[in-house]
């Protein structure tokens, strides 16, 4: 299907807007899939009231104009929203939470989910995609992924602390891309988790990074005595996906961050 992408040129996500507004703005689009937020990194702090404007505030203008256009709409939230980020086989009837491993982004998340569930009420054909660790070109550089791959490229050594073992569920963008049209075609209205096959540890990330440049190096922290056991983040089960529109990860993390580094989506 023929896609349109609307930036904030086009919207400031932190403005209100009517649905006559968004009329002009969208068109005659059959379907909206909504990626925009505001994320908070240590280079851009974010007020509340920016995270609420720019991700629950927007998310009402939006579905309110989706239902009234009878348009189906594709919600990106995250991982965040569990209230157990470290359980093993996370399902998406698993507890939520309002106290996010994310914070108050985390919450906003939440909140717009449940905003959303709201309009769903009303009519709305939603789809709800909850990613583990996102990671693609575009990534903050702040992020794990993009802070490893650029300390390569440079040369330099990557510390990793204690307990070096833990392990992370990374999910390449374009996965989560490809899923949101695949259940739009298939009008697979729920939620569902998006996650990859494989759960990486800090220093496997590490040294993928490394390869991929052919620079760095790793140096294992010395421990303080005061290390927590090595924890398992994002262990989503995406069977329900898989079964409602064929969800498969296609993007191994080592193609994910050759693609990073050439700066290409896919």
């Amino acid at each position: 299907m023929p896609s349109v992408a609307i930036t904030r040129k086009q919207w400031d996500l932190s403005c209100w807007v009517e649905s006559q507004q968004l009329d002009q703005i969208f068109g005659d689009v059959s379907a909206v899939i909504h990626v925009g937020a505001a994320v908070p990194s240590a280079a851009k702090f974010k007020t509340g009231r920016e995270l609420f404007d720019v991700n629950v505030r927007a998310t009402v203008a939006l579905a309110e104009w989706a239902v009234l256009r009878e348009v189906p709409l594709v919600y990106i939230s995250g991982a965040t929203v569990y209230e157990a980020p470290h359980a093993k086989a996370i399902t998406e009837s698993a507890r939520l939470t309002t106290n996010n491993f994310g914070g108050f982004y985390g919450f906003t998340k939440y909140m717009s989910e449940q905003v959303l569930s709201h309009y769903v009420h009303q009519g709305l054909n939603l789809v709800v995609l909850r990613p583990s660790s996102l990671y693609g070109y575009g990534l903050n550089e702040q992020q794990l992924v993009a802070r490893f791959l650029t300390q390569a490229r440079n040369g330099q050594t990557i510390r990793i602390a204690r307990p070096c073992g833990n392990r992370i569920n990374f999910v390449h963008c374009f996965d989560v891309a490809n899923a949101a049209i695949q259940a739009l075609e298939e009008g697979a209205w729920g939620t569902y988790n998006i996650a990859s096959d494989t759960m990486t540890s800090v220093l496997e990330l590490a040294q993928v990074c490394i390869e991929q440049e052919g620079l760095g190096e790793t140096s294992i922290e010395p421990c303080d005595g005061q290390s927590s056991p090595p924890f398992c983040r994002y262990d989503l089960q995406v069977t329900k996906a898989a079964e409602a529109f064929g969800y498969r990860s296609t993007i191994s993390l080592r193609e994910g961050i050759k693609l990073m580094a050439e700066r290409r989506f896919l």
